[in-house]
């Protein structure tokens, strides 16, 4: 549903989410995290006129890529020559749990009814 002129509000997925298209920002805060259109977003654009990439952060843009990479990257040494804490290495990293989410359809209304 359309809530103002850049303020939409999406039913559906696992959670409703309120999208600001012109903050680029969704109450399911993805959006807001990953800096790339949420699910709710893009129900908005498939819905309205509004351009999916003009929402995602320009650090993903070909541009901002080849300015990261500008200056030299110098190698790193051979392992055998690293010096590594003692406490650092004493750290135990576990991979993060991944839940697998069902694709799910979005509903999103233009018309202010649901």
């Amino acid at each position: 549903m359309q809530l103002n002129n850049v303020t939409f509000h999406v039913r559906g997925g696992i959670l409703d989410g309120v999208v600001d298209t012109l903050n680029s920002t969704c109450s399911c805060w993805e959006f807001d995290i990953d800096k790339l259109p949420c699910v709710h977003a893009i129900a908005v654009v498939q819905k309205g006129n509004f351009n999916l990439y003009s929402l995602a952060s320009p650090y993903y843009t070909k541009e901002y890529y080849t300015l990261a990479y500008e200056d030299t990257i110098y190698p790193m040494s051979s392992q055998s020559q690293w010096n590594i804490p003692d406490k650092v290495t004493a750290w135990i990293v576990k991979p993060c749990e991944v839940k697998e989410r069902k694709a799910e359809m979005l509903e999103i209304s233009f018309s202010g009814r649901e």
